[in-house]
């Protein structure tokens, strides 16, 4: 199958993954009764976590829960990942306990090197090799997100920003599955980290004012994989300086 191909493929796994979990808000583009936010609003509350179920919730098992949600899948729905990272905030209580939990950073960062970008079988279903390659997705925008990042310790910031340049690395090998989508989100993740934890330490931060490296952290989306190199080196410089 030609390259072109491909990528074509990969897209239509990711359209119609994002479509099936975006289902949740389906009836408001369907119906335009009075009832249309009663309906969409029972359909949220059928996909919550019971509260007394969710409280009692360990992180990890809230960490599986965001990733495995019918709400995750919004996440490829925007063409800004924070902002259907936020849509997912507002409409899924379990995203919302998780971000509250006090331990969240390193229970994070402990999940996140547990995963493996390449432990798939090549010959998976297309659809489920699109799934397996989404969840590295649903962590690094989760990875991303300030209220977490601002929370990490020293030690904790150096085991992260290590993991992050380790599936860089693997994504790159990888790339055919993973896609400049897996890379690009990945590198979002990166260089948020080195934004703000940058400016507490006094690293210089001016690579970012660089249109490639402003659109990326803008958007968490690169425009082309050309930028990567100087970011991976920018994030070595950072952690061996951190």
């Amino acid at each position: 199958m030609s390259m072109k191909k491909k990528t074509w493929c990969f897209y239509l796994i990711l359209a119609g993954f994002a479509m099936t979990i975006n289902g949740v808000h389906a009836q408001e583009s369907q119906d335009k009764s009075m009832t249309e936010s009663e309906d969409v609003d029972k359909v949220k509350i059928v996909n919550q976590i019971p509260e007394g179920i969710l409280l009692d919730m360990s992180t990890e098992e809230l960490i599986q829960a965001y990733i495995e949600s019918r709400f995750t899948g919004l996440i490829l729905a925007y063409d800004n990942p924070q902002d259907g990272f936020n849509r997912v905030y507002e409409d899924f209580s379990g995203l919302r306990e998780l971000l509250n939990r006090d331990d969240i950073g390193i229970k994070l960062v402990t999940y996140y090197q547990g995963m493996d970008p390449g432990l798939y079988d090549p010959n998976w279903e297309p659809s489920r090799i699109g799934k397996f390659t989404f969840k590295f997705i649903f962590i690094e925008v989760l990875i991303a997100q300030e209220r977490i990042l601002e929370r990490l310790t020293h030690s904790e910031v150096k085991l992260l920003l290590s993991e992050l340049l380790k599936k860089n690395e693997l994504k790159t090998r990888y790339c055919e599955k993973h896609s400049i989508l897996g890379l690009s989100i990945n590198a979002f993740a990166i260089t948020r980290l080195i934004e703000l934890k940058g400016k507490q330490s006094g690293f210089s931060l001016e690579f970012l004012q660089e249109p490639g490296m402003d659109y990326l952290l803008k958007t968490g989306r690169l425009r082309n994989d050309r930028i990567l190199p100087a970011l991976i080196q920018k994030a070595q410089e950072f952690l061996q300086s951190y």
